[in-house]
C-alpha cells in the first residue's frame, strides 16, 4: 500500500485502539481468503498472511476454506483453515499475557479437536501490535511451539497490497503511525509526550544494555519507567531508574526504594555516602531528600545534553548511565552486605 503526503485523514482505529477492535480486523482479514470471496487484492493479501506468519507455508499453498469459530473459549480468534489447521491466536495490542492463557488456549484447543473426532494440526500464535519489552518476549519464548507474529512481520504482508479498501488503508495507517511514533524518541519533545516514542526509547536502551537486566513497564497507561542495575541492602534497595511523565518530566536519577518508609535522615545518610565516591563528581545531580517508600534521590541534570534544544545527545546520556553504575558499584564496595545501623 502506498500512501500520498496529503493530510491525515481520520482514522477509526485511532479510535479504537483496544484489542477488541483489533481482533475484529485479523477476523475480517481472514475471512478474504474464503474460497466464496472475490476481491482479488484482498484475498490475496488475505491468502499470503495465513501462509506466510500464519502457517508458514510455501508460496503454492492453496487455501480453499475457512472457518472462524466465533467467541471460542474466550479466545481471541480461533480459525480452522482447510480443515487442516485449527489456528488460535493470542492479540495483543499494549498488554502482554496473562498467567498462563497461551496454555491455556492450547487445551482448549486440542479438547475442541478431540470433540470434532478430525486430524487438525494445532498452531497457537502470539500476535503482538504494540511493544514489548525483551523480558516479556522472553516469557512468551519459553512456550512451546508459539509463533510470534510482531508489528513489523505484520506490515511487510499488508504494506504489499494496492487495495483501496478504506477499512483496510486505516488499519495500515495505524500500523505505521505506531511504528513512526515508536521510532521517534530522538526527539526530546516527542520523548516527553509519547508513550510510544518512550516504548521505543526503552526497546534501545535494551539493545544497548544487552548483558544488562533490564525492566521497563507502562503504569495504569499514563507514565513510563525503565530501570536496571539495581543494588539491595537490609532494609532499602538502589537502582538506575528514568522515569518519563507526559508531559510533565523526564528524570534519570539514582532510585530508592525503602522495604519500610524510612525517615530522612536515613535517606540523607544513604545520599551522603554516595556523595563520598569517586564517581559522584562525573555528574551534575540534584539532591533530593523526601521521606518516603519510594523516591529518586540522586536526579542527573540535563542528562541529555539537551539544554534548549530538541536533540538528544544519546552518546552523553549513554556516558551519564556509565557513570551512575560506577557510582552504585562504588557504593557496594564499601556498604554492600552492611545492615542499615553500620551503613549510617
Amino acid at each position: 500500500m502506498h500512501l500520498d503526503s496529503k493530510p491525515a485523514a481520520p482514522n477509526i482505529f485511532t479510535h479504537a485502539p483496544k484489542e477488541l477492535s483489533q481482533d475484529a480486523f485479523f477476523i475480517w482479514l481472514l475471512e478474504w481468503s474464503d474460497k466464496k470471496v472475490i476481491d482479488k487484492d484482498l484475498k490475496e493479501v488475505s491468502n499470503t498472511f495465513i501462509r506466510k506468519l500464519l502457517l508458514e507455508e510455501s508460496d503454492d499453498y492453496q487455501i480453499t476454506s475457512v472457518e472462524i469459530l466465533k467467541q471460542f473459549k474466550k479466545i481471541d480468534i480461533a480459525v480452522i483453515i482447510n480443515e487442516e489447521y485449527f489456528i488460535i491466536i493470542e492479540d495483543k495490542t499494549h498488554t502482554g499475557q496473562h498467567g498462563n492463557q497461551l496454555e491455556r488456549y492450547r487445551e482448549a484447543a486440542n479438547a475442541e479437536i478431540e470433540r470434532r473426532k478430525v486430524t487438525l494440526t494445532l498452531k497457537t500464535i502470539y500476535l503482538k501490535t504494540g511493544n514489548d519489552s525483551k523480558n516479556a518476549k522472553r516469557i512468551i519464548e519459553t512456550g512451546d511451539d508459539y509463533i510470534i507474529v510482531n508489528r513489523g512481520a505484520i506490515l511487510d504482508i499488508l504494506d504489499d497490497c494496492d487495495s483501496s479498501n478504506h477499512i483496510f488503508n486505516d488499519f495500515v495507517r495505524h500500523l505505521k503511525s505506531i511504528e513512526e511514533r515508536t521510532k521517534s524518541f530522538n526527539s526530546k519533545k516527542c520523548l516527553a509526550s509519547d508513550l510510544r516514542a518512550a516504548e521505543g526509547f526503552y526497546m534501545y536502551l535494551e539493545d544497548f544494555l544487552e548483558d544488562k537486566d533490564t525492566r521497563w513497564a507502562i503504569e495504569r497507561g499514563r507514565d513510563s519507567y525503565f530501570f536496571y542495575h539495581r543494588k539491595e541492602f537490609e532494609g532499602f534497595r538502589l537502582k538506575i531508574q528514568f522515569i518519563q511523565v507526559p508531559d510533565r518530566s523526564l528524570t534519570l536519577a539514582v532510585f530508592m526504594i525503602n522495604d519500610k518508609k524510612e525517615s530522612k535522615n536515613h535517606i540523607r545518610q544513604v545520599v551522603l555516602n554516595l556523595k563520598k565516591q569517586p564517581s559522584f563528581k562525573k555528574l551534575d545531580y540534584k539532591v533530593s531528600i523526601r521521606s518516603a517508600r519510594k523516591t529518586s534521590i540522586l536526579i542527573v541534570k540535563d542528562p541529555f545534553n539537551a539544554k534548549d534544544s530538541d536533540n538528544i545527545d544519546m552518546d552523553h546520556f549513554k556516558k551519564c548511565l556509565g557513570s551512575m553504575e560506577s557510582l552504585l558499584d562504588e557504593y557496594v564496595n564499601e556498604f554492600g552486605g552492611l545492615k542499615k545501623s553500620q551503613v549510617m
